[in-house]
């Protein structure tokens, strides 16, 4: 049995497609500066040990 989606692929539709696409590949390649997770790191280690 075929698959029979749902919609119909527009232009509209492919323009937003690629939207999408161009902004999660903006979103993966932002290099973000996160000074703090090694603090979190730690914090859940000490968590971590304590409660076990």
């Amino acid at each position: 049995m075929a698959y029979v989606p749902q919609f119909i692929i527009t232009p509209h539709l492919l323009v937003e497609v690629e939207q999408v696409a161009a902004l999660r590949e903006r979103i993966q390649s932002a290099v973000v500066d996160l000074a703090w997770i090694p603090a979190l790191q730690k914090d859940t280690r000490t968590r971590n040990v304590h409660a076990s």
